[in-house]
């Protein structure tokens, strides 16, 4: 229920926004996998994480709002209680999960 409610608000946005920042592409959702470098699962793996607009946004990439993943969406997803991957050390700017 909370992805589609973000996803209606997203599309609220207009067409051409989701075009511009390509938030039409999707770069994964449920995966059963580890971590990048890592030992423990991805969030991927819980089915509780999603990827957005991967070429505009890529990992380890600081995020950069003028031109990457742009505040709008970020702030949708947070209010929903989705934690922001481009916030990170390591940034990932595609990715938006919604457990830690």
């Amino acid at each position: 229920e909370s992805l589609d409610g973000i996803l209606r608000q997203i599309g609220e946005l207009g067409t051409e926004f989701i075009h511009h920042y390509e938030l039409d592409h999707y770069g994964g959702g449920y995966n059963f996998r580890l971590k990048r470098g890592g030992a423990t699962l991805s969030m991927h793996s819980y089915g509780c994480a999603i990827d957005l607009s991967p070429a505009r946004n890529p990992f380890k990439k600081k995020w950069d709002p003028s031109t990457m993943m742009p505040e709008k969406v970020v702030e949708i997803f947070e209010k929903e209680g989705w934690e922001f991957g481009g916030r990170w050390s390591t940034p990932d700017a595609m990715h938006f999960q919604a457990a830690t």
